[in-house]
């Protein structure tokens, strides 16, 4: 087997090769954004790499009234602004003793990466190639509280079914006859070929090269999966991530085959938060609750929210972007606290009448792009249809 290979990047440095990477600092910046709701903002590509700030300057006095974290990864410049009409100049970072908002480390003596946002660990990146496939766990909520089921990774809740539900990945259960969902005869392997992280004041982030392999170490197909994690005010009470999956043909035609057991993203829920036995309550965009109404349906967004004990009520929601494959997805539900966004398992989504089966020539690639949303209240009080909004058609930015 080959050695992990490991690029550790702080404070969301680009790694090399840009040759045509344009400066930032002096360039101004004009947001045109709705007011109220933290909106991550992609500026543009092709950046020198490191941290800036885009000032808020009194045309009246000159002075900077008010700051923006500005994080450049890969190239890409993002930040993290509250909507409104600006104009923001840019400057070079202001170096200080402040930890990031967004910092990732890595442990000593395992594979894993913890996220912290605002000094709070948020969630943890297992990447272990002794496991079947990646994961996060836990995924914190407001309250220190994951709302996502410790099982089987961590103690026991009161349900222990589905083991290979485990909290936040990516799987699938029919690539050229592989099983990357259940364990069993037929389940390969996710081995991380490669990963990169790094730190910043408007976005820590991973990028991971994972070779999907069947049960005899074979390679079968290239994903690339990239995740963003987004700063946030201490008392906003949410917590905003992006996740990129980009599958590519590297070793012959693949076949993704009709199933309904799959996910390219895929969440179980804390026991808590489940709609059988617990507290929870299935939203979608198209304004349906319940597993009962909502299994195999499509819609831009799924919420599952309920009540934990001394917490409150809160929740995830996971949206698909217009840029992902067969967008809007349809969605394998379930009542004790499985959602998972499932684009080719039509024949059970429809009874039989349709057939998801999607083949991908050598060479070819496909892309899926989803933002989750961990929330204090419900769907409508944590306003997941605004943050789609924001997501699906992203605030005019122009610079120069």
């Amino acid at each position: 087997m080959r050695p992990l290979s490991i690029l550790i990047v702080s404070a969301c440095l680009l790694i090399a090769g840009l040759a045509t990477a344009e400066p930032l600092e002096g360039r101004s910046i004009f947001i045109d954004a709705p007011e109220g709701r933290a909106i991550p903002i992609k500026i543009g590509e092709g950046y020198e790499p490191g941290e800036h700030w885009a000032g808020i300057v009194s045309e009246e006095h000159q002075r900077i009234v008010g700051l923006y974290p500005i994080t450049v990864a890969h190239g890409e410049a993002w930040t993290v602004a509250r909507g409104g009409q600006q104009t923001l100049t840019i400057i070079r970072d202001m170096k200080d003793d402040r930890a990031p908002s967004v910092r990732l480390t890595k442990r000593d003596d395992v594979n894993a990466i913890d996220v912290f946002v605002q000094g709070e660990l948020f969630t943890t990146y297992h990447y272990s190639n002794d496991e079947r496939k990646p994961y996060l766990w836990p995924v914190k909520a407001p309250g220190d509280v994951s709302v996502t089921r410790d099982w089987p990774m961590g103690e026991r809740e009161s349900s222990g079914d589905h083991p290979h539900h485990v909290s936040f990945w990516t799987g699938y259960g029919d690539i050229n006859g592989n099983d990357y969902w259940e364990y069993g005869d037929r389940t390969g392997w996710q081995r991380t070929e490669s990963i990169e992280f790094g730190s910043g004041d408007a976005c820590g982030w991973i990028s991971t090269h994972i070779v999907w392999e069947d049960k005899g170490r074979k390679p079968v197909i290239d994903e690339h999966r990239t995740f963003r994690f987004y700063a946030s005010a201490p008392d906003s009470g949410e917590r905003l991530f992006d996740v990129d999956v980009r599958f590519t043909a590297g070793y012959g035609d693949v076949k993704f085959g009709d199933t309904k057991e799959g996910g390219m993203v895929s969440v179980r829920m804390a026991d808590a938060l489940r709609e059988r036995g617990g507290t929870g309550t299935i939203t979608t965009s198209e304004g349906i609750t319940g597993v009962n109404e909502a299994w195999g349906k499509p819609a831009a967004w799924w919420d599952y929210s309920g009540t934990i004990e001394g917490v409150g009520t809160v929740g995830i929601a996971v949206m698909d972007s217009p840029t992902s494959f067969r967008h809007p997805t349809h969605w394998h539900v379930r009542d004790y606290g499985l959602m998972g966004a499932n684009a080719f398992g039509y024949s059970h989504f429809y009874n039989g009448v349709k057939n998801g089966d999607h083949t991908l020539a050598e060479g070819e690639s496909l892309s899926f792009s989803y933002r989750i949303l961990v929330h204090a209240g419900d769907a409508v009080l944590a306003d997941v249809a605004g943050h789609y909004a924001d997501f699906a058609n992203p605030p005019a930015v122009s610079i120069k």
